[in-house]
């Protein structure tokens, strides 16, 4: 699937460019509040050293608040101070507040010491933008992956970026709507405050759910080992819930070891890096482990329509007798259903092809034994075509693809797995060539959690490239965004 970037890149210049106008329109005035608690009377006054670089241009009171602005005049430095009554009983007690530096750049915007700025609310404007636009791509992406190629990595991909910018458009909007609703409260420069710890607060926010998981993961576990014995992969589930606790643990210590800090001076950009660099990639890990549950839920439980030619059943072990276990009779016998209810509605047959070789340790191979079974269940010779060589599920996809090929090469086909590996089934099918639905067997619920686990370590590591390069460009934008004050300061 071609996936062209350019209306992104389009939609990206527009926001910056109406962004930018918007700055250089109203960064020429500067507000700040004062509550009506610090102050004693309504004797509000402002004073600059030197005069001439920006002037008082309002002093507007409400019942809660005062809001303070002043303008810009010319380029230039200078300290400004409000000043202001404390006591109504003896109004010559004044009180010097928030004497601050004040820089005018070349292109009108006042810039103040703690990187606070004329128009800094259009940058929140302009991320949330951003951020927006990055979603409705990426769910775009999705949707047209899903229509053209279901059983593709990137399905997994673009669903969790979808995801993960929703959350941070959510995030960044939501820090505009707060500070734009209850402006009095909120110092321009905590802007850039709220933007270095939003992802930390993101993570912190999923530890319910991260903690329920967590226990489920670990229950589904026990239960597991229990039923099928001690085995270090029957412990999958347990590894990766204790992974994502010790995330939220990570996300909630760099917060409250390293809190709000007004500002961002260039001690802090090493605090913002670590603390964002950690939160974008536990909080892209979830929204991935997320995306792939739902694509293998969703692959899981898909009927193919019923004008099958073939319908492939993969293998897995069998006992030592040659008899088929739970796991493997579940998927032949959805076979024989999907067979005999497409034979009842449209009088057409499939011909069956288990597909498995001989292990090392079973007396045949599992293709034959599966064979039996189908005989057994009364199903005709003539309707089985075992392919009894393969050792991996692409090459069960090889080989059964093979002798399709040479009966029909126009076959329309469909294959039989456990429902959580239907997902990676299609994709082996896609790798050999076949285009096939998948239909899933049901297996016990305490066997499900882990195995999806499996599944999305193993999809995690088949594209281990690639989850490298999406964090580190997710973790680097992350950073950029938490230093933004900085940023700011040295663009203007």
């Amino acid at each position: 699937m071609k996936l062209s970037i350019k209306p992104l890149l389009i939609s990206y210049l527009i926001i910056v460019i109406a962004v930018t106008a918007g700055m250089l329109a109203f960064g020429d005035t500067y507000s700040f509040y004062i509550t009506r608690e610090d102050t004693a009377t309504d004797e509000v006054t402002f004073e600059t050293d030197p005069e001439g670089i920006v002037m008082l241009y309002e002093i507007k009171g409400t019942e809660e608040y005062f809001r303070v602005t002043v303008k810009a005049l010319e380029p230039g430095k200078t300290e400004g101070t409000v000043i202001y009554t404390l006591d109504r009983d003896n109004p010559q007690k004044m009180q010097r507040f928030n004497t601050s530096e004040y820089t005018v750049t070349r292109s009108g915007i006042i810039m103040t010491d703690n990187y606070g700025f004329g128009g800094n609310y259009f940058t929140f404007i302009g991320l949330t933008m951003l951020f927006l636009v990055t979603t409705v791509f990426f769910i775009w992406a999705f949707i047209k992956q899903f229509r053209e190629k279901f059983f593709s990595y990137r399905t997994i991909l673009f669903l969790g970026l979808s995801l993960y910018f929703a959350i941070m458009t959510a995030v960044f909007g939501g820090i505009y709507v707060l500070t734009a609703v209850r402006h009095e409260y909120f110092a321009s420069a905590l802007f850039f405050d709220y933007a270095g710890n939003a992802l930390s607060f993101v993570a912190i926010l999923t530890s319910p759910a991260v903690l329920i998981f967590a226990v489920f993961m670990a229950i589904s576990n026990l239960m597991l080992i229990k039923k099928e014995g001690f085995r270090p992969v029957n412990l999958l589930g347990v590894f990766i819930g204790v992974f994502m606790i010790c995330g939220v643990a990570a996300c909630f210590a760099l917060l409250y070891y390293a809190p709000f800090l007004i500002g961002s001076a260039a001690k802090d950009i090493v605090i913002y890096l670590l603390k964002t660099a950690v939160a974008s990639a536990f909080l892209y890990f979830e929204c991935i482990l997320f995306s792939t549950v739902v694509c293998l839920q969703r692959a899981g439980g898909y009927k193919p329509k019923l004008d099958k030619d073939f319908i492939i059943i993969l293998g897995c072990a069998i006992k030592k007798d040659g008899t088929l276990y739970p796991l493997i009779k579940n998927r032949v016998d959805k076979a024989i259903e999907h067979y005999k209810k497409q034979l009842e509605e449209t009088g057409k047959k499939a011909v069956f092809v288990p597909s498995g070789g001989q292990g090392s340790d079973e007396v045949i191979s599992e293709g034959e034994a599966m064979k039996r079974y189908l005989l057994e269940q009364g199903i005709p010779e003539e309707q089985i075509m075992a392919e009894t060589k393969s050792t991996t599920t692409l090459e069960n996809m090889k080989f059964s693809a093979e002798l399709i090929k040479e009966r029909d090469p126009e076959a329309k086909v469909a294959f039989s797995t456990t429902n959580y590996h239907v997902f990676r089934g299609g994709m082996f099918a896609r790798d050999a060539g076949l285009k096939a639905a998948g239909m899933g067997a049901k297996t016990k619920w305490y066997f499900w959690p882990n195995a999806e686990v499996r599944e999305f370590i193993g999809l995690v590591v088949n594209e281990k490239w690639v989850h490298v390069g999406v964090v580190l460009g997710l973790a680097a934008l992350s950073i950029l965004v938490a230093n933004l004050g900085t940023i700011m300061g040295m663009i203007v």
